[in-house]
Parts: C-alpha cells; structure tokens; sequence
C-alpha cells in the first residue's frame, strides 16, 4: 500500500525533519511474523476485487480456497433498509453453502495427501491447485471445519478508485502530518481505515476519511452541533496525527501505536502488560481476547501491505 501511494507525486515542505519513532529503515519493515498477514493483504488490495469473495484459513491467511462470485449483491445507491439487509442475507447463505460445499473437498484432499491429482473432479483439482504450496497435510485436515473457513470481499476496484481520489490531498496530508513529526508513511492508514473515502460511514458510526468515532473525535478536533471536521479530511488528519502522537508516547513503538488507532491504546497497554512485552508480536501470539479478534491482529499488516 505504501509502495503504491508513493507513486503519487508529492509536493510541499522537502526539508529532513526527525520523526516520531523514527527506527531508521527498520520503523516500519515487514516483520517474519506479520508474513503471512501481509501478503493476505496485499492480495485484496491488487489482486481481489469487489466482486470475489476470497475463501481462506483463518489460522493460515496464506491459504486461500477461491472466490465465491458476488457480483449480483453489490450495494446499490439509494437502496432501501430492507433492501439492504435481504442483499446481506443473500450474500451471507451464498458464501455459508461454499463452506460447507469446501469442507469435505479438503477432507478429501488431506486424506489422500501426497496422492497426485489424478481422479480429482474438477472443482477438487481447482482447490488441489489452489494449496498445491502447503507443505503439511495437517494445516489442510485441521482447516477442514466451516468455522475455520473464513470469507473477506476484496478491495482491489475500490483501492484503486482512492488512490485516484488521493491525489489531490496528498500533498496536503504529507503536510499536516510533517507538521506533527509524523512519518508521512502514516498516510497509508487512511486507506486502511476508509480506503480514503471522506464521505465513509461504518456501522459503528465512525465517520470519515480517518474514521473517527464522535467520542473519539472530540478529543482531537471540532465536532459539535454546527461543526464537524471529520468532514474535512485535512482537518481529519490533524485530529489523527494528535491521537497517533498520544498512542505512541503511550505505547512507545508504531506496531503497537497504529494498532491503538483500531483497538484503543489503553487496550493495548493492558495487552502489552498481560504478556509483558512491547512488542507485537509476543501480544498477537499471547494475548488471548474476544475483543481483540481479526480486525485487530491484521490492523498494523494491512497497514504495511
């Protein structure tokens, strides 16, 4: 993601400026844990688009089943409610009987591992192929469960269109977060938020470019009954830059600081204190809660891809 949006031109302040965090070219480097997590995300930005629904292990996002087409449950402008909810529903039992269609394919395929493809029918040669780089038969037996089978739509399409919208603001984001010594890698994390989109609603009411709840947001900028500044994804960037200097003064390294940004940083102290280090990669192999579950864990990896 990175990468990508470096191809954009960039404009403004030039001058060498120390940053928060600045590790020097390890600060924000792949670590061999988040391996597998950043690939998996680099796949839905480049290569899986709205359309695909990519099925794939939970406990090795690296494995990837195939797509389910959704192309017909796409969202619709001006759609209603009920629209939508039967849209979700649709979508929710088409991707339900895949799994369960998965399932005794890959009980097959781990039970005569190591067998070649020969007598595969077609939609077993399809999966055969699709994890022909798994090494152990016991990753493909111990995923063959519709709980572990999990389902994300892909972004490729919509990345794209916010790489296009970007441009404009680019300059003036790299601006806002060089002004707060923030490496201007950060502006990554807009994408990973809202896929820069300043008009972006979730579920949860977060609102904006940088998603910021109006709790939240008070904290760090005008939101009130006349103003709301989440609107304007300059200003944004100002309040996202503010809290992002607080989660790292807190939590003192960026894995962990842009990660606060989704799960909250007083969560992740108490996870870095529950297993007792810093780093997180100790907190995503040790730390075990109901809350801190797929969104978290591939936050700072989908930041990175």
């Amino acid at each position: 993601l990175m990468k990508a949006l470096i191809l954009l031109s960039v404009l403004g302040v030039t001058q060498p400026i120390r940053f928060l965090g600045d590790e020097g070219p390890s600060t924000f480097k792949v670590p061999k844990y988040l391996a597998k997590k950043f690939e998996f995300w680099k796949a839905l930005y480049s290569k899986y688009k709205s359309a695909d629904f990519l099925l794939y292990d939970t406990q090795n996002q690296d494995v990837h089943y195939g797509t389910v087409d959704v192309s017909d449950l796409q969202p619709v402008a001006g759609e209603s409610k009920a629209a939508s909810r039967a849209r979700r529903d649709k979508k929710e039992r088409r991707v339900q009987a895949a799994k369960e269609k998965l399932v005794p394919i890959l009980k097959k395929l781990a039970a005569r591992w190591g067998k070649g493809t020969a007598g595969l029918t077609g939609e077993e040669l399809r999966v055969a192929k699709a994890i022909a780089h798994v090494k152990d038969r016991r990753q493909i037996a111990e995923g063959a469960t519709v709980r572990r089978i999990g389902g994300i739509g892909g972004i490729a399409n919509r990345f794209q269109a916010g790489v296009e919208r970007y441009g404009a603001y680019r300059p003036y984001v790299v601006a806002v977060l060089r002004q707060h010594s923030i490496p201007e890698e950060i502006e990554a994390l807009t994408f990973t938020e809202s896929l820069f989109s300043p008009t972006a609603l979730s579920r949860s009411a977060a609102y904006g470019a940088w998603q910021f709840l109006k709790s939240t947001g008070k904290l760090y900028i005008q939101i009130n009954d006349l103003v709301d500044e989440r609107r304007d994804p300059i200003l944004a960037t100002h309040g996202a830059a503010r809290m992002l200097a607080q989660n790292l003064g807190m939590l003192r390294h960026w894995p962990l600081a842009l990660t606060g940004y989704n799960y909250g940083p007083y969560g992740m102290r108490r996870a870095a204190e529950e297993v007792g280090s810093y780093d997180l990669g100790d907190i995503l192999q040790r730390f075990k809660h109901k809350r801190f579950a797929f969104d978290g864990r591939n936050y700072y990896a989908g930041f990175l891809a």
